[in-house]
């Protein structure tokens, strides 16, 4: 399906996957459930994390997979967010020099 026949077909589209999430419950008289659907009340990306710990506002994060400090844009203002957190959780499956925060001068080696 190109690009203009799904926007032709959003509508029927959009009714059958909130119908296939919410069964029963997505009528046509409730807008097939699309206020049930989450909704965004601030900004979650990453970069405003960071910047919310930084800023004292975020104590801490758990974070899998990913390395803060090499994939943000500012990795010193990452790292000195992660010196001001009471908390931090990195999950991994292999051990890597930038995800173990004992090889930035400032916080506690991880164990």
């Amino acid at each position: 399906m190109g690009f203009v026949q799904l926007l032709q077909q959003y509508t029927k589209f959009a009714a059958s996957y909130l119908k296939a999430l919410y069964g029963d419950a997505a009528t046509k008289q409730n807008g097939w459930a699309f206020d049930y659907l989450p909704k965004v009340d601030r900004n979650y990306s990453w970069v405003q994390m960071w910047d919310d710990m930084y800023n004292g506002t975020v104590k801490g994060m758990l974070a899998f997979g990913m390395n803060g400090v090499a994939i943000g844009p500012n990795s010193k203002k990452n790292i000195d967010a992660l010196k001001k957190a009471t908390s931090w959780w990195s999950g991994k499956s292999i051990r890597m020099k930038p995800a173990n925060s004992g090889n930035h001068p400032g916080l506690p080696p991880t164990k």
